[in-house]
């Protein structure tokens, strides 16, 4: 027979009407006593969250990352940041009252292309696209390899999955 749930430890302590494999007296180790009590404590907030709280994904997708040389930001053009755009229906930008929140990631190891290691890539949102910068702080150009990153942009304050 399966060992009691913490959930059902503590209905049973607080006196509710025990199942028939707990009416015999179990021994009951203060650790898990401790580990029950604290699971529950733990997990009780997540359930009282108001449903505007909810996040939804707005857009999503993958973008190639630029294979052109990067100047350094120290440069006397002043360029050393390349940029791509993509577009992104849907997306807010300029508000700081309800951002829109961007999540990228590379879709592989990016530590291993050349050049990734010493660039700096930013993200922000503006209306309807999403804008990716890829700048190099150093004060030698970069020359960085094939890359791509996935992205997501996600909007709090949905109530109901539903904006």
């Amino acid at each position: 027979m399966a060992a009691p749930s913490s959930y059902q430890l503590i209905a049973w302590r607080r006196g509710f009407k025990a199942p028939p494999f707990l009416k015999k007296k179990m021994p009951l180790k203060p650790i898990f006593a401790v580990w029950a009590v604290l699971s529950v404590l733990a997990y009780a907030p997540l359930c009282l969250l108001p449903a505007r709280d909810l996040s939804v994904v707005i857009a999503e997708g993958k973008v190639e990352l630029p294979t052109a040389p990067v100047a350094p930001l120290s440069s006397k053009e002043n360029k050393g940041c390349s940029m791509v755009s993509v577009k992104a229906p849907g997306v807010r930008g300029g508000t700081l009252k309800e951002p829109d929140a961007i999540i990228y990631n590379p879709d592989s190891d990016i530590s291993k292309v050349r050049g990734y290691a010493s660039l700096l890539i930013y993200a922000w949102a503006e209306n309807d696209k999403v804008q990716f910068a890829v700048c190099n702080p150093t004060k030698y150009m970069i020359l960085p390899g094939k890359a791509a990153l996935l992205w997501q942009v996600w909007r709090s304050g949905a109530k109901d999955g539903k904006l």
